[in-house]
């Protein structure tokens, strides 16, 4: 029997994943809906948890556990996971300040520069054990099992399913930053899809899930905390600021752009 779950093609491996992930994932988001939302931080992190649980699951099941990347990758891997979303969140809050969308919070206190600096350091490190449970899931077995299925473009394939899984907090419930839940969706897709680029290109040529956890707790913290610091929002920053924000969106896909261009054909297993 087990040879036998072992041998069934990745691509049914990928149905089963996906059945279990979305099943107790939007169950719960289903509570979450009827209730505070992602205020609910116990649900909110189980939640993010539930692709990791059914990745480990799955991959003990068909007995690829190789398949979740549990490799500590390398410095260089570490420093860009890091530093994409730190510049990203930096260079937003550039923007917003240069097209008068914001302006600069200059006011130095103790407790901001505390605040701040727990955001991008201890909170980046909390951050990324919560994302650790989505990356298990999505850039360690999902993403290898497309791989392993030789479906191209996989990073944008993973992408749109990562961000059909938010759309409902999105569309009925507290995840929307702005007052028109379907701009915010638009937005925020745009801005996954290519995210998912970035990450899945990290983990590639890091092989390293942990990697991917680093980026993915880097851009929770820097976008939705670090930056928002030192910023006075202006009347439109709902739709210019943030992670569903029109500058996020707009950063992110110039680089996931960049990456398909630039970086993907060196790879031994070509994902375009």
């Amino acid at each position: 029997m087990n040879n036998r779950l072992r041998a069934l093609p990745a691509k049914f491996q990928i149905l089963i994943f996906l059945l279990l992930t979305f099943l107790f994932s939007w169950s719960i988001e289903y509570v979450m809906i009827r209730g505070a939302g992602v205020n609910d931080m116990g649900l909110t992190f189980l939640l993010m948890w539930t692709p990791g649980i059914c990745g480990i699951l799955c991959a003990a099941l068909f007995k690829d556990i190789g398949s979740l990347g549990f490799k500590w990758g390398n410095l260089k891997s570490y420093a860009l996971a890091y530093g994409i979303p730190a510049a990203t969140a930096m260079l937003i809050l550039g923007l917003l300040i240069a097209t008068k969308e914001g302006s600069f919070n200059g006011e130095v206190s103790s407790t901001k520069v505390t605040r701040w600096f727990i955001a991008i350091t201890v909170g980046v490190l909390i951050g990324s054990v919560s994302a650790l449970g989505e990356e298990i899931g999505w850039r360690g077995f999902l993403q290898t099992k497309f791989q392993q299925a030789g479906i191209r473009g996989r990073y944008l394939w993973l992408g749109i399913i990562w961000a059909i899984w938010h759309w409902p907090l999105i569309l009925f419930s507290n995840y929307a930053t702005s007052s028109l839940p379907a701009l915010s969706l638009l937005l925020f897709t745009i801005c996954i899809v290519s995210f998912a680029v970035i990450i899945g290109w990290l983990k590639d040529i890091s092989g390293s899930v942990f990697v991917a956890a680093l980026a993915h707790g880097a851009h929770n913290l820097w976008i939705q905390f670090a930056y928002p610091v030192f910023l006075i929002k202006g009347p439109r920053d709902e739709f210019f600021g943030g992670e569903s924000g029109l500058f996020n969106a707009a950063i992110y896909l110039l680089l996931a752009i960049y990456i398909y261009r630039k970086k993907l054909r060196q790879l031994p297993t070509n994902p375009v």
